[in-house]
């Protein structure tokens, strides 16, 4: 297993990955460990807290990069709708799910939902987040826009 040493020399690069880094290698015991950890998050602090939907997020996006599309999309539709009774429909994590759904969507080969998804967020995003930020970057790439309209 690697580390990033104190003075930034690190024997395999300065951006190597570990095994536990890369999701397509990820463990099925160590996904399984999210799982239980996100399960007693939602226990001890609700399917709203900030905690438990950034948890949910960040397994859907495990299961997304490996490859997981379907499971990805169950997961943030959980995820977006805990975000929108917790947080809100402005709160940025809410965005960030909102736009990771749109992508697994249309990964899971329904891409009409997906981008419909994508085309009613991306005013929200530029209203909220701004033309700059990583979100709204995403959802217009996934638009195939570029550029700002």
């Amino acid at each position: 297993m690697s580390f990033e040493r104190p003075d930034n020399r690190h024997p395999n690069g300065p951006t190597a990955v570990t095994p536990l880094q890369d999701p397509v290698t990820f463990p099925a015991a160590a996904i399984r460990l999210f799982e239980l950890t996100l399960a007693e998050i939602e226990q001890r602090l609700g399917v709203g807290s900030l905690e438990a939907i950034r948890a949910k997020h960040n397994l859907a996006l495990v299961h997304a990069a490996r490859g997981e599309p379907g499971h990805a999309v169950a997961l943030l539709e959980e995820a977006a709708a805990a975000a929108v009774d917790g947080l809100g429909n402005d709160h940025p994590e809410t965005l960030a799910v909102l736009v990771d759904l749109a992508v697994a969507t249309v990964h899971t080969g329904q891409a009409a939902l997906g981008l419909r998804r994508a085309e009613d967020l991306l005013p929200v995003l530029v209203r909220v987040l701004g033309d700059e930020d990583p979100a709204t970057a995403s959802c217009r790439g996934l638009l195939g826009c570029d550029h700002n309209p």
